[in-house]
């Protein structure tokens, strides 16, 4: 990853940045960031604001919700940090899972495929891939309602009765068991505002349609008509009774599939190579971005995750 930052780094519209791991460098850096996840971070500053390079840029980073760990920061931490580098969309430093664009070459993508023939290679009506299990969005209580109320699903990973192996690091088994379903269930383990990871956006661009349960807007980010948000049904029974028509009606399915092929879903990493660069730009400009947080709760706080409320 330091790798392709660099590169990416040398490409940004301020090109004099570069990233490193290596912490004898940290008294000359412009920067530091600290991963504020369980574990991440040490009980007190590694310096002290004396002893602290002018300027220095201190930015505390995540990709996951407050759900999963706690932020239990001493007072040594307070008035420490300048920016806020996460997957929330107002973030100093944006650092999102993905984006979903519109595809530049989308009619000639739509011309080269035979959707009735993708509809007609449909063994599975839906699939999912898990592998945290019990978590804040009750997700597995969830699937067992849809099951229950007649949604076939094949699952894979750890967290029920009957699963199977779960294909992490096999993308041709990942692509195929994709093609085969109709359905992809891009569930998130917590409901919390902005928190939409890469269930979503790594699937978006393959035959089937995800069906998202999260606790961002998808609608109003997110091109609609191209997925099916569970939040728009109020409950697994809905959503289920749904899911079967929808599937089973080969007219609508694949108009679905041919709008959802009007936009594409870029790679998670270009998008995190992305922050990166305005992450050089405000270094080349510390006062017109200059700013300090009381504490990180201050920010992570303001950012709310619910309880979900579609579970019967």
């Amino acid at each position: 990853m330091e790798l392709l930052v660099n590169k990416t780094l040398g490409t940004c519209p301020y090109n004099n940045c570069f990233s490193t791991t290596n912490k004898a460098l940290f008294n000359q850096s412009a920067s530091v960031i600290y991963l504020i996840s369980s574990g991440g971070m040490p009980r007190i500053p590694p310096i002290s604001a004396v002893h602290r390079k002018k300027d220095q840029a201190w930015i505390f980073f995540n990709l996951e919700p407050q759900t999963l760990y706690g932020y239990n920061f001493g007072p040594e931490w307070n008035y420490v940090m300048n920016w806020s580098m996460m997957y929330h969309r107002d973030a100093d430093i944006p650092y999102p899972y993905g984006t979903i664009e519109l595809r530049n070459n989308s009619q000639s993508v739509l011309d080269k495929k035979n959707y009735s023939a993708i509809f007609d290679g449909k063994s599975v009506f839906a699939s999912w891939f898990v592998s945290h299990c019990h978590v804040q969005s009750r997700r597995d209580e969830y699937v067992e309602q849809m099951q229950k109320y007649g949604v076939d699903i094949d699952i894979f990973g750890s967290c029920f009765k009957n699963h199977r192996s779960l294909p992490k690091n096999d993308p041709q088994k990942i692509d195929k068991v994709l093609y085969q379903s109709k359905f992809y269930l891009a569930f998130e383990n917590s409901f919390c505002e902005d928190y939409v990871t890469e269930k979503f956006f790594e699937r978006f661009n393959s035959d089937t349609i995800v069906v998202v349960r999260g606790g961002i807007n998808y609608t109003k980010y997110f091109p609609p008509g191209t997925f099916v948000n569970a939040a728009d049904f109020g409950n697994a029974k809905k959503l289920a009774e749904f899911l079967i028509r929808f599937g089973n009606d080969k007219d609508k399915y694949t108009a679905m599939l041919r709008r959802k092929d009007m936009y594409v879903s870029t790679q998670p990493q270009l998008e995190y190579c992305k922050s990166y660069c305005k992450l050089c730009e405000m270094l080349n400009n510390v006062d017109k971005y200059r700013k300090t947080y009381k504490t990180i709760r201050e920010y992570v706080d303001s950012k709310p995750c619910t309880a979900p409320k579609d579970i019967e």
